[in-house]
């Protein structure tokens, strides 16, 4: 062979060389990035068992007195030693801009309703089985309508809002805990203004409660279910409505019974 020839043939071989190596080096690349993609994908991804995380109070039980018609042991939860367990449902709190809610007030804001002089209270001879519908939850301003499951685990908030097992029945009195998925049943509690009516029918009557006020806590802060001395109803669901990943933050609505029809 002769030296030019030989010549050809090296620098044709570095050539063979770089190219093998460039294909690696983006070989790497792309498998890097998928890898990360992936890691990125697990670690931030909006999931059913973060919504059912969500859901579920941890409990501290406290047992009440002797004239509580159902639910005997109503859980009290703290977020962090320094919250004080506020039991009042006319708390509120306006989100900011950034929430992405409305924070103007209405023009002419509804009345805050008494409850009836005559109001009754719902009685049920005994506890529903978890999973089983209870009845229905009708937010009457924005016109919607769902089923309530009884329990908040991942199966009932399939079937639409679900009654926390551990707070009474709706129209009884004290604090009626329920709570739904921001996806789907609660999608559009946020329109939920002030003064609106949140209706619930059962096996026990209808009852008519009105809302009186909104706001938003962390999500380790479960004092909204502390018991009430009033007939409330408290609506919770993941926050922010629109957002990708962890769900730092709570959305909570406060309604009082107003009115009541028991079925005799």
């Amino acid at each position: 062979m002769t030296k030019d020839a030989q010549d050809k043939a090296n620098a044709l071989s570095k050539n063979i060389q770089f190219g093998a190596f460039a294909l690696i080096v983006s070989g790497l690349g792309v498998l890097l990035f998928v890898v990360v993609s992936i890691l990125m994908q697990t670690q931030f991804a909006t999931t059913a068992a973060d919504d059912e995380f969500c859901e579920e109070p941890v409990e501290i039980v406290v047992t009440c007195d002797e004239s509580t018609d159902y639910s005997c042991e109503v859980p009290i939860v703290f977020s962090t030693p320094e919250v004080t367990a506020s039991a009042s449902p006319k708390s509120s709190v306006i989100p900011t801009p950034s929430d992405s809610l409305s924070t103007e007030a209405p023009a002419n804001p509804p009345e805050l309703l008494e409850p009836d002089a005559n109001l009754e209270y719902a009685q049920y001879s005994t506890a529903p089985k978890v999973g089983t519908k209870i009845g229905t939850l009708t937010l009457k301003e924005i016109k919607k309508t769902m089923p309530i499951i009884e329990g908040t685990s991942l199966a009932s908030l399939k079937k639409g809002a679900g009654h926390f097992v551990e707070s009474v029945l709706p129209g009884m009195k004290d604090n009626t805990v329920i709570s739904g998925h921001r996806e789907t049943v609660f999608k559009s509690l946020g329109e939920v203004k002030t003064g609106h009516k949140a209706i619930i029918t059962t096996t026990a009557g209808t009852f008519t409660y009105q809302v009186t006020g909104t706001r938003i806590v962390d999500a380790n802060d479960r004092t909204v279910i502390v018991p009430t001395k009033e007939a409330v109803l408290t609506m919770t669901t993941c926050y922010p409505f629109k957002a990708y990943g962890p769900k730092p933050q709570r959305y909570i609505v406060s309604a009082q019974l107003i009115s009541s029809k028991i079925k005799k």
